[in-house]
């Protein structure tokens, strides 16, 4: 997520990020805080991510959607 608003944390704490699931198991990511207004700021609409596992190994891709303010 920090990478995909394109600051890391230097503008806001993980704090700010809720990766939750819906019904079916497909994430979903609540913004607050600062995160929430950089998010705006860019213009961006949606929001969609994805997370894979393994035993030993983790994955998560973050993609924002938008057109620029």
């Amino acid at each position: 997520m920090a990478k995909a608003l394109g600051t890391g944390f230097s503008d806001f704490w993980l704090t700010d990020i809720e990766v939750l699931r819906d019904g079916r198991g497909k994430p979903y990511v609540n913004l607050y805080g600062n995160a929430k207004k950089r998010f705006e700021a860019m213009g961006m609409e949606r929001l969609e991510v994805s997370i894979s596992n393994t035993r030993e190994h983790a994955v998560a891709f973050a993609v924002g959607e938008g057109e620029k303010p």
